[in-house]
This record gives C-alpha cells, structure tokens and sequence, in this order.
C-alpha cells in the first residue's frame, strides 16, 4: 500500500501480527537470580524487597513446571492449584503436602511486600524455605513427565474452569 509522505510516495509495510514476547531468559535464571538477590537485600535489611523477591523466586519455580508441560498459569490462582497439584505428585520427594505447604507460607512475603510487618529475620526464614521450595521443584520438574495432565479434578474446579480448554 503506497502513501504520501511529505512529496515523497513511499511503500507501506503490511501490518505485523501482534505477537507474545518472548521471554528472554527462562523461569529458571529468573528465580536463581531472585533468590540471590533476596539475600542480598536482606544483607541490606530491605524487608520489602527482599519479600517481593522470595516470592518472585518461588512464582517462577512454578511456572517452570507449569510451562514446560504447556499448562496454562497465568494468575495467582493458577499459580496456587499448580502448585497444590505439584504438592500432590511430588509426595514422595518430602512429607506431605510440604510442596504446598512452603508455597503457601511464601504467599506471605508477597503480602508482606505491600504490608511491611515482618521482621528481618522471619525473611531469612522465608529465604530458607523459598530456597527449600525450589530444589523440590526443580527435583520434580526433572521427574514428572512432560505429558502429565494438567490440575483436573474437584481439587481443582476453579483451575478447570478458568482454562477448559487445556483441561
């Protein structure tokens, strides 16, 4: 499609597709990086960073999971039945239910991050079980199957529900 353009006819380039970013680096680089740096702030007593940075850490723990397997995980909804489902294939790597467990416990350095009421040292806490959550995570990640079902089931209705397609 031609256009006048200040005297000058020039060509038009067709109109592009819109396309989803791709990410620049994994969900794997993103937590190893989050984790570090979450220690480093807490080296700074920066509660609020070091907070969100925990819980960035651990998200993306799970979406690695999620994503490798095409499993939709796009809220923090998603985030938690995938990880509820997580906790229940991976039994046999910890006690019961610790999968699920540590990510719910790290729901609350997310809240802290708007909240500020933690303490220092409840963060270093938080730090060791995020890192916990991560190693049973990666451990999982390298032993479930790639073609594992996604959450189904009426543990997780609402799962199935926001993505009937993919369930």
């Amino acid at each position: 499609m031609a256009m006048k353009l200040g005297g000058e006819t020039r060509q038009r380039e067709p109109a592009q597709r819109k396309r989803q970013p791709k990410m620049i680096e994994g969900h794997d680089t993103h937590r190893d990086r989050l984790l570090r740096h979450a220690a480093e702030m807490l080296d700074k007593r920066d509660r609020l960073q070091a907070s969100e940075k925990i819980w960035g850490a651990v998200a993306h723990a799970v979406k690695q999971v999620a994503r490798r397997r095409k499993w939709p995980c796009y809220s923090h909804e998603d985030l938690r039945d995938v990880a509820r489902y997580l906790s229940d294939k991976g039994a046999y790597l910890s006690q019961p239910d610790e999968i699920y467990a540590l990510f719910t416990a790290a729901e609350l350095y997310h809240t802290n991050f708007y909240a500020d009421t933690r303490p220092v040292a409840d963060i270093r806490v938080g730090l060791r079980n995020a890192t916990r959550l991560v190693s049973l995570l990666t451990k999982l990640d390298e032993d479930l199957p790639l073609s594992l079902a996604p959450p189904r089931g009426r543990d997780y209705d609402g799962y199935a529900k926001r993505h009937r397609k993919a369930a």
